[in-house]
């Protein structure tokens, strides 16, 4: 078992290992692995080196209306309220909601069975609860519906 850093470098060994494509900004530093099927999402490796952190960052692919803000926080409210890893935010600045997990990327050992699971924490989050957020965000669905089960 192959044991790497979760730098840029590690990250792009173990797609490399997985046959799996990555898109690299090099001017911010930052990957993207986009999503199986659907090649708008894109799940971003954002590494902050300064504080010995990677976040694992899911954007939603919608922006929240001014005024349905104050709901569509409850609703990140709620949702982070039974979310054991990660958390629900919103860019206040420019209304983007997406999931994030930041994890330690100094001192750990990473392998790639780690970084499939964590991959696949991240769409699966996305998966649960985005639909109900964009309904929330853009249909004025209660945000009481935030964690009802998809249909």
């Amino acid at each position: 078992m192959q044991v790497f850093a979760l730098t840029p470098e590690g990250i792009l060994g173990w797609a490399q290992r997985k046959n799996v494509r990555l898109l690299e900004n090099k001017e911010l530093g930052q990957l993207a692995l986009q999503r199986p099927g659907d090649p708008q999402q894109n799940l971003r490796f954002i590494p902050r080196p300064d504080r010995n952190l990677m976040t694992f960052a899911l954007p939603l692919l919608f922006t929240v209306p001014e005024d349905r803000i104050p709901a569509f926080c409850v609703a990140l409210s709620l949702a982070n309220s039974a979310t054991f890893a990660g958390c629900w935010t919103l860019n206040h600045q420019r209304g983007e909601p997406y999931f994030r997990l930041t994890v330690p990327s100094a001192g750990t050992g990473w392998t790639d069975t780690a970084l499939d699971f964590t991959v696949g924490l991240m769409f699966s989050s996305g998966d649960r609860v985005g639909p109900n957020l964009m309904k929330i965000a853009l249909e004025g669905a209660d945000p009481a519906t935030v964690l009802d089960p998809p249909k």
